[in-house]
Parts: structure tokens; C-alpha cells; sequence
């Protein structure tokens, strides 16, 4: 016949062993979602090589976009700002100012000579 303190003993046991397994099957299931997590990175890389470089696309419109096409710049810096969801600092500080290029003020047209002060009694 088992005294108390063996009744007790094989109490702590079998549930230490039942803790014990259900610590392996949250170990296994947590390797498991790790590899997951893995291959879900690897696959968003081999994605994201496929892809140019933000910077690709803010150069372009940087240099090639006049003054006449911000409106044009605006939509592209929208869909950049859906594709690229995590720009640096320096990349969100150049999509801000996408599509707000000043317009260049009208020119001054001289006909004549500019210092002919012929004919002229206040010089």
C-alpha cells in the first residue's frame, strides 16, 4: 500500500510529465512556425529583388519631371508610397516634396540696349 507521501510524489510527477510534454509540443510547434517565418522572409527577398530600388524611381523623377508635370508626380509618389511601405528618412524626406516643384517665373524681355541713357536730362 502507497503511503501519502508517494500518493503526492506520483501527482507532482504526472503532472510534471504531462507539463513536460505539452512544453516539447509547444517547442516543436514553435520550430515549425519559425521555419514558416523563414521561408515567408526568403520569399519576400527573392520578391523584393526582383524590384528596383526606390531611389531608382525618385531620381527619374527628380531629373526628368518639369515644373508642368506635378500632377504627374503626385501620382507617382503615391504608388510608390504603396509599394514601398518602409522608406528611410532621407527617401520619405524626397517623396514629400514629389510633385511640389516651383513653377519658373516669367522671363523679363528687353528690347533695346539696357544702359542707353541717351536723351535723357535726369541721368
Amino acid at each position: 500500500m502507497k503511503t501519502q507521501v508517494e500518493d503526492q510524489t506520483g501527482v507532482r510527477m504526472s503532472a510534471l510529465e504531462s507539463e513536460i510534454e505539452r512544453q516539447r509540443d509547444e517547442i516543436t510547434n514553435l520550430r515549425r512556425e519559425v521555419r514558416r517565418l523563414k521561408n515567408d522572409v526568403k520569399q519576400l527577398e527573392r520578391e523584393l529583388e526582383k524590384r528596383l530600388p526606390i531611389v531608382t524611381f525618385l531620381d527619374y523623377v527628380e531629373d526628368y519631371f518639369a515644373p508642368e508635370r506635378n500632377e504627374d508626380a503626385r501620382v507617382v509618389k503615391e504608388v510608390l508610397h504603396d509599394l514601398y511601405e518602409h522608406p528611410s528618412e532621407e527617401e520619405r524626406g524626397r517623396l514629400r516634396e514629389m510633385g511640389h516643384k516651383p513653377m519658373p517665373l516669367p522671363g523679363i524681355t528687353v528690347n533695346g540696349p539696357l544702359n542707353d541713357v541717351h536723351h535723357n536730362e535726369y541721368v
